[in-house]
């Protein structure tokens, strides 16, 4: 019952959810190391 679904969809959401989920975290990590570097920045000046 479940053996196509399970191969399909979470196959598929594992090649292409894994890299996703793991991109999403690096930029969301950038943009938090971004907004404090421009937040000391103006706080020294």
């Amino acid at each position: 019952m479940f053996e196509n679904d399970e191969e399909e969809g979470i196959g598929t959401l594992g090649l292409i959810g894994c890299p996703l989920v793991f991109a999403l975290a690096l930029v969301a990590l950038l943009l938090v190391l971004v907004v404090g570097a421009a937040i000391l920045a103006f706080a020294v000046v």
